[in-house]
């Protein structure tokens, strides 16, 4: 098995993020989508955080658990452990 460093690749590409009062780091994403509702078309922001795993196992980061970025905080929706399992990406909802 190839050993990664996560640690390395979260701090080049990542922000900083708090569970409580514990930071952490994550790669924020927000992707505009477009949606068709009837006949209204209309733009919608996903907000996606990609963590490390253990950070989800140790802190319990499930729906409904809260995290703050910057001074945003965040609702948990939907984590999901993505390839090998090493990160997870977690849905968010802006509060």
């Amino acid at each position: 098995m190839i050993q990664e460093d996560l640690d390395a690749f979260l701090v080049d590409h990542g922000v900083e993020f708090k569970v409580g009062a514990v930071p952490f780091m994550g790669i924020l994403d927000k992707v505009d989508s477009e949606l068709d509702i009837g006949k209204v078309r209309t733009t919608s922001t996903m907000y996606t955080l990609l963590v490390k795993s253990s950070v989800v196992a140790d802190y319990k980061l499930r729906n409904g658990s809260e995290i703050t970025i910057g001074a945003n905080r965040y609702a948990v929706r939907e984590p999901e452990q993505i390839d090998d399992g090493a990160f997870t990406q977690l849905n968010l909802t802006k509060k």
